[in-house]
């Protein structure tokens, strides 16, 4: 390793970082140090420099791709994971890593506005990184291990060599116990790094790992020293590819895909008329849909002798009829009506029954993964609901859970 400068972002702004020097023996040249970015940026003149976003905001996940073309594993990465994801994969940036011993491939998965926030933020410093990676991955690893790192803010788990997620410290007991009766999911040893998160914590997820052999360690200094000492030869996943990869990169990859391109144009062609002819076969079907709706409309208000809009005058009759039946905003429906449409939209969710009384909605539904459930949670109350998850028990085909919707603010 050469001279390098170690940037870990400490908030998703990246308005915080802390940063560590290497010589080129890969041992510390300096003293750890804290600040904003442009004080980073000081450090940075003639080194190698590797920075390391918060795992908090990357998701590593693995992948089936067959083809090890690596310009179509990169296309064909989201439809892959699509089912898993919650938010729109046009919305998300993808990055590959290597295979594992299952020929699966490792996948990063980063907000795209936001890895674009991060970009710019060290561009606009002058940093011009050679990797970025999650501080997920520059944790020490070794085979069979788990190594921990709990802080006052946060729990990061490193749980392979391209594997792991991090969590607020609250949420750590809950996903350990949840990979717990995954079988084959924990390893023979666990290594907790204490750097602040508190002997409370590190005991109780010592204690949710009984059986394993756990060793706790107190991290005096900066974690920042420990990742960095890792160095990113154990970091594989360079988060720098696609719309980010670094300058020269696009141009070697645009002289492999120019007869792909030309065969592009082509078939942009064909994609115009046939387009032209599903727009005149919808053309038909919107007209048809029209008339039945007309008729919908006159069967349901008879007394109605003019229709000028079928759609607009159902509604406006509906919401007269709401009007009359006293505009409660209470009571199921109501709370269907709020929670349906954040429901509908997670992926792989089963609701398997459902229980309302006392104004509480309780469900027992299926979802994917925990950061599935999570992220439903976070859209139910953004929606103005209180969301109660009472329980989340990972199984072979997703995570049970037992959750209560209570209305809220409307």
């Amino acid at each position: 390793m050469r001279n390098t400068l170690f940037i870990r972002v400490l908030e998703p702004d990246c308005s915080r970082a802390a940063w560590a020097v290497l010589d080129d023996s890969g041992k510390p040249a300096a003293e750890p140090s804290r600040g904003t970015l442009a004080q980073a940026a000081g450090a940075a003149d003639g080194r190698r420099v590797v920075v390391a976003l918060p795992g908090t905001g990357v998701l590593l996940s693995r992948a089936a791709i067959p083809t090890r073309n690596r310009q179509r594993l990169l296309q064909a990465v989201p439809f892959a994971l699509e089912d898993q994801l919650a938010a729109d994969v046009e919305s998300l940036h993808f990055a590959a890593g290597s295979r594992d011993s299952e020929g699966q491939v490792a996948v990063a998965v980063v907000d795209r506005a936001w890895m674009q926030a991060c970009i710019t933020a060290l561009t606009e410093t002058g940093l011009a990184p050679d990797t970025v990676t999650t501080d997920t991955l520059t944790l020490p690893w070794q085979p069979d291990e788990w190594t921990v790192l709990l802080e006052t803010d946060r729990a990061t788990v490193r749980t392979g060599a391209q594997a792991g997620f991090a969590a607020e410290p609250e949420l750590l007991p809950a996903l350990v116990a949840a990979a717990r009766e995954q079988e084959g999911a924990l390893p023979g040893r666990v290594r907790i790094l204490n750097a602040g998160g508190g002997d409370t914590l590190a005991a109780s997820v010592t204690e949710l790992l009984e059986g394993l052999e756990c060793r706790i360690e107190n991290i005096a200094g900066d974690a920042v020293e420990l990742m960095a000492g890792t160095g990113d030869e154990q970091a594989p996943l360079d988060l720098l590819q696609g719309p980010f990869a670094k300058p020269g990169t696009l141009a070697q990859t645009w002289r492999r895909w120019r007869p792909a391109a030309a065969a592009a144009a082509a078939l942009i062609v064909l994609q115009i008329g046939l387009t032209a002819v599903q727009y005149q076969r919808l053309t038909t079907q919107v007209t048809q849909l029209d008339g039945q709706i007309d008729a919908i409309y006159r069967k349901a208000f008879p007394e109605s002798h003019r229709i000028v809009n079928a759609h607009a005058q159902m509604e406006q009759k509906l919401s007269a009829l709401r009007g009359t039946a006293g505009g409660s905003r209470s009571g199921l429906l109501p709370l269907l009506t709020r929670a349906g449409p954040t429901l509908s939209s997670v992926p792989g969710l089963n609701i398997n029954a459902l229980d309302y009384r006392g104004k509480n909605l309780d469900l027992e539904l299926t979802v994917t993964d925990i950061q599935s459930l999570d992220k439903m949670k976070q859209k139910l109350e953004r929606a103005g609901l209180q969301v109660d998850i009472r329980s989340a028990t990972a199984r072979d085909q997703g995570v049970s859970s037992r959750v209560r919707i209570a209305g809220g603010a409307s």
